[in-house]
């Protein structure tokens, strides 16, 4: 999109043709969900590693025992932040961010004098929602069951969770 600031005229042949268009327009906000999505990776794996491993560490724990709240729902509640809640915060901080793109660019071809209604077609289109939510709904669930092996970990090593989080597989594949 900011390259239209730099080349208005190659720009606008690009949005010209229909073939091409989906394309030009679809690959910087389809990044822009990867790479939302890929900083989100590495905070789900610092919060199943750490969630219960924290509770027993500092003793909270003995105060969710003080609850009416069972074992398996506390546990549940720890998993749904990795499973429901991050995908949920990627797929609306990915909205964002393509708004804030959909703004720039529209206001990039204003200002070179192009028509911004064909970036506005292509951007707001309902098959692109569904695509980006089905894509982070898919990464949540093929990132499910190594989060399920850290929640696992963090439950139940006495310390040092990531090493234990890592030995076992790395020996797995050394034998």
């Amino acid at each position: 999109m900011l390259s239209a600031l730099a080349q208005p005229s190659r720009f606008g042949t690009v949005l010209a043709n229909a073939t091409t268009r989906h394309d030009a327009i679809g690959e910087p906000y389809a990044l822009a969900v990867a790479m939302v999505a890929l900083g989100a990776f590495p905070f789900g794996l610092v919060c199943s590693l750490v969630s219960l491993r924290g509770e027993r560490r500092d003793r909270s724990i003995l105060f969710w025992k003080s609850l009416p709240v069972s074992d398996a729902t506390a546990v549940l509640s720890k998993a749904a932040v990795v499973f429901v809640v991050i995908p949920l915060v990627v797929f609306a901080v990915a909205l964002a961010v393509q708004a804030t793109m959909l703004l720039v660019g529209s206001v990039a071809l204003i200002v070179t004098g192009g028509n911004p209604w064909a970036l506005w077609s292509e951007v707001l289109s309902a098959d692109r929602l569904v695509v980006h939510a089905y894509g982070i709904g898919t990464l949540a669930l093929q990132y499910a069951p190594l989060y399920a092996w850290l929640l696992m970990v963090s439950a139940w090593a006495p310390r040092l969770a990531v090493l234990w989080a890592l030995l076992p597989p790395y020996g797995i594949v050394v034998a």
